[in-house]
């Protein structure tokens, strides 16, 4: 599996950790953005790119989509990323999650390590979450249940998903 942020670089590399991860904007300079995370910083990952170039801000992504982002040794101070966070000493960082299913006191390092660097954290919020499609796409979800759209007919599908879209936003926001 190729670790990185999924975008148009023509700079890119298989191993991007061992490289300093997928890196736009002013690419000649130290990131002063890191963006780390799994699916979900992926799917910033073009955003944040876009304004990168344009503001000429030197920004490195690792990211790794369909997994867990803790899988992958972010929480570890021997860790690629932790030390080419360490490296570029970023004014900023930026975490993008599934905060579902992450445990608070798992942030502990990363925290620790962005108050070390004088880095300013931003935690990006769970999308919504459509419990029952799981890792689908939600028109595959409903496609595998028959529910094919037409015009002029409108369906109501009620999802129970306060417990892990609150357990996300209350992770986010402890």
């Amino acid at each position: 599996r190729v670790l990185g942020a999924r975008m148009s670089n023509p700079g890119y590399w298989p191993d991007v950790l061992a490289n300093g991860g997928i890196r736009v904007g002013d690419e000649w300079g130290d990131p002063s953005v890191a963006v780390i995370g799994d699916s979900h910083a992926e799917m910033w990952s073009h955003t944040i790119a876009t304004i990168a170039r344009r503001a000429r801000v030197p920004t490195a992504f690792f990211s790794q989509a369909g997994e867990s982002w803790w899988s992958v040794g972010y929480d570890h101070a021997d860790s690629q990323v932790f030390h080419w966070l360490v490296r570029y000493r970023p004014r900023v960082i930026v975490i993008a999650l599934a905060w579902r299913t992450i445990d608070p006191a798992g942030l502990e390092p990363v925290m620790n390590l962005a108050a070390s660097l004088g880095a300013r954290v931003l935690l990006v919020e769970d999308p919504p979450w459509l419990g029952p499609c799981g890792n689908r796409s939600a028109s595959q979800w409903l496609a595998s249940k028959g529910i094919q759209p037409s015009a002029g007919v409108l369906k109501y599908l009620s999802f129970d998903d306060e417990g892990t879209e609150g357990r996300g936003r209350a992770t986010v926001r402890q």
